[in-house]
């Protein structure tokens, strides 16, 4: 018998999604997700697929979730969602490794992650991991950096079409920065937190939030 017979012989998991369809369900959150990525041990080895759900013509033996398409929209639409999806990854990882103390990667980190969106687009996050860098860089005493950066993403929003109370924060923010006032890694992180919440409810009130 040759190898390659040998190895078509053994049972071996096929390619498949995770969790595997039987356990795939709504309790299968972006939270949860998050949960098990933050738990992998960070030496660990991992195997990465990933599926794109559209062929030029379907396998009659197929059981894969696919189906048939003749243009490239549906395929660049999604391969922009997936771009989305990596970059929200890197922010996470900076995240991780802004809380366990590894600074030179948190901030590799955040670049990658802010080019990405701005690659992709999308302004708003770009900035909002503009203030993670500033709250990173606050911490570590690089103060000037940090107060660039705070008052850079401050213009930033300022720039864009955000509410009014987020319009608020960001002055608020650029007020404090400028005038050297108490600016810290807390106060930064707090912004961010504010600016996430308010990009989905524009009527998020900024007093009301941290009382």
């Amino acid at each position: 018998m040759t190898v390659a017979f040998a190895l078509a012989e053994r049972n071996v998991p096929r390619y498949t999604s995770y969790p595997t369809a039987p356990h795939f369900s709504a309790a299968v959150t972006p939270a949860r997700y998050r949960q098990w990525l933050e738990a992998l041990p960070r030496a660990a080895n991992l195997s990465l697929y990933i599926h794109v759900p559209f062929c030029e013509e379907l396998c009659h033996y197929c059981g894969c979730n696919t189906r048939a398409v003749r243009k490239r929209g549906p395929v660049d639409a999604y391969a922009e969602e997936l771009l989305k999806e990596i970059t929200l990854l890197r922010l996470l990882e900076g995240r991780i490794h802004a809380g366990i103390d590894e600074p030179a990667r948190a901030e590799r980190d955040f670049e990658e992650a802010r080019r990405g969106f701005a690659e992709l687009g999308q302004p708003y996050m770009a900035t909002l991991v503009l203030l993670d860098l500033a709250a990173l860089h606050i911490r570590q005493g690089r103060d000037e950096n940090a107060r660039r950066e705070a008052l850079e993403a401050a213009d930033i929003f300022l720039g864009l079409n955000i509410g009014r109370e987020a319009a608020v924060a960001m002055m608020l923010l650029k007020s404090t920065v400028k005038f050297r006032l108490a600016t810290t890694a807390v106060l930064l992180e707090e912004m961010a937190e504010f600016m996430r919440a308010a990009e989905h409810d524009p009527q998020l009130s900024f007093h009301n939030y941290f009382s």
